[in-house]
């Protein structure tokens, strides 16, 4: 149940300091959540609920057009009129939407938000390792959900979890300051890479640099690595979707450098064989690739340190 008189506390607060606490945050995103999803919102509530949101996020509007950015986008469902809620009538919170879109498109406009604080799916191997990332630091259920969205795919099917992430400012409030993109220096393979970012879990056919690229990410999730595709739009299809992959900073030069030999390390005999991804010659082959080049910098620390043959002894 909400407590108005927190909220309008909230909303005096924003108007006075401009901005809020995370946790101030949730409260007024739960008013949000609950007019959308509760079966259970009587009708005073709902009106409360319609006329403060339509308040708030007039509010916000007016503090992104001067091109402020802070907490109190954390408050907002971002991508709302994209988004799939099964047996919600979207009529209801038209004016909701409005208000949102013209939020999102001004927050576009001036750039307020990293990439990152605008990712509306990321994938994780399980439901778990979404609890494991909260942290405790967000409710899930004000965090996200499953992802819903993908018309004629079981997303079950694959070997990872698709999170939707309702919020802008997510990855911020979790802690990812230390995760940057991987980059495929060439434009011609970048587009496989994507595509590979999107597919990669589920065990398929070999037809071209795709499924090399899934078969890297997957070995180097199972070896630990910490990496994270993602998109920063609720697609309805996986197949026109645009995904990208976040890695630790640590990793990163690694991972990147072997992405980018991959292209040309990978025997194009294994392409239209008739051969699938989890086949043993293709996964030592890309597996081979991955720990030449994931361990040489390591060897190369260790070689100067006359360690390297006594761990290869």
């Amino acid at each position: 149940m909400t407590d108005w008189n927190e909220a309008e506390r909230i909303y005096s607060k924003l108007c006075r300091e401009g901005d809020i606490t995370w946790k101030e945050s949730d409260v007024i995103f739960k008013i949000l959540h609950d007019y959308i999803f509760s079966k259970t919102l009587n009708s005073e509530d709902y009106n409360k609920s319609k006329e403060f949101l339509n308040k708030w996020y007039t509010l916000v509007l007016n503090l992104v057009e001067c091109g402020k950015k802070g907490i109190f986008l954390h408050s907002i469902l971002h991508h709302l009129k994209d988004r799939h809620f099964k047996g919600v009538y979207k009529k209801a919170f038209a004016g909701e939407m409005l208000l949102t879109d013209y939020i999102e498109k001004s927050i576009r406009g001036q750039n307020l938000l990293e990439e990152k604080d605008e990712v509306v799916i990321l994938t994780f191997r399980n439901r778990d390792d979404v609890s494991k990332f909260l942290n405790k630091k967000i409710s899930c259920n004000l965090a996200g959900r499953k992802y819903r969205k993908f018309n004629n795919v079981i997303t079950d099917r694959f070997q990872k979890y698709f999170f939707e992430i309702y919020r802008p400012m997510t990855l911020s409030r979790i802690g990812f300051d230390d995760y940057v993109d991987l980059e495929i220096d060439n434009e011609f393979f970048e587009e496989f890479f994507e595509d590979a970012c999107a597919h990669y879990g589920r065990d398929r056919k070999i037809l071209s640099m795709k499924e090399a690229y899934e078969r890297a990410i997957e070995i180097l999730l199972d070896m630990g690595i910490p990496l994270y595709a993602y998109s920063t739009f609720p697609y309805d299809n996986i197949y026109g979707s645009e995904f990208n992959m976040l890695v630790h900073k640590d990793h990163a030069e690694e991972v990147n450098r072997i992405l980018n030999i991959l292209p040309h390390a990978v025997d194009r005999s294994f392409f239209n064989s008739d051969i699938y991804k989890h086949d043993r010659d293709f996964t030592n082959l890309i597996t081979g690739v991955i720990k030449n080049h994931m361990y040489r910098k390591e060897k190369e620390r260790l070689l100067e340190e006359d360690d390297w043959m006594e761990i290869e002894r």
